[in-house]
Parts: structure tokens; C-alpha cells; sequence
């Protein structure tokens, strides 16, 4: 694949000894979290990435993001099967997204940073308030 602006070899690796020298960014988590409502963002940390790469990132992103979101529900769920919570592990087990990331991705990173889950009676609310 080519670099999208017609750069070479010469460029990248000038950018590569800038990533090693540490006078070019990394990504954090923090980033990536903002790279999830604002995809631009990527090109940030590698100017290099075609638009296709960028896409694909994205998308990972995403992925990453509600997997994140999955890991923190098990753990509730544990928590409330250990202590025989039975409401709370019902109600957990029948949150379902109903959402989507794509459109809403800043709301999955309400959701990791705030490890919950949205109910889908909180999106309806919501939703009204914003439209």
C-alpha cells in the first residue's frame, strides 16, 4: 500500500526514528477513547494511514470499546451470582444495547469510562431530551 500522499521510504523512516526518539505522539488510552467519537484523531499518531486503515482502526476501536463494556457486565454479573443477588443478576443479564455504537460512540465511552451499561429505558429518556 502506498502512504496517501505520495510520500516514500525516506519519510517513513523519518517518521519511525521520531516514534523511537519519543518526539513523535502515542496514542494513550485516553486517545483512543477520544478517536472513538473522532476518527480524524488517528491520523494524529500516524500520518501514514490510508483512509482505509483508518476505517479498519476505527472500527477496532469500537470493538475494543464494547468488549471493554462486556468484561466489566461479567464481572457484575459474578459479583451478584457470589452474593446471591438474584433481582440484580436478572436485571443485568437483560440489558441489552439498543443503540447504536456507530451513531453514539461517545455514549460506549460514557459506557467503558463509567463501567455500566446503558438500559435501554435510559437511551429512550435520553433520546427524547435530544431530538
Amino acid at each position: 500500500e502506498t502512504f496517501p500522499d505520495g510520500g516514500g521510504a525516506g519519510r517513513a523512516a523519518a517518521f519511525r526514528l521520531r516514534q523511537l526518539s519519543a518526539s513523535f505522539p502515542r496514542a494513550t488510552l485516553l486517545d483512543l477513547l477520544s478517536a472513538a467519537w473522532q476518527p480524524e484523531l488517528l491520523q494524529t499518531f500516524n500520518p501514514f494511514l490510508s483512509d482505509s486503515g483508518c476505517q479498519r482502526l476505527h472500527e477496532s476501536i469500537l470493538v475494543w470499546l464494547q468488549l471493554c463494556v462486556l468484561e466489566d457486565k461479567f464481572r457484575r454479573l459474578v459479583v451478584h451470582a457470589r452474593g446471591r443477588v438474584t433481582p440484580l443478576l436478572l436485571q443485568d443479564l437483560l440489558v441489552r444495547r439498543v443503540w447504536s455504537v456507530h451513531e453514539h460512540p461517545q455514549w460506549l465511552v460514557f459506557e467503558v469510562e463509567g463501567r455500566l451499561q446503558i438500559r435501554p429505558v435510559q437511551f429512550t429518556v435520553a433520546k427524547k431530551l435530544i431530538d
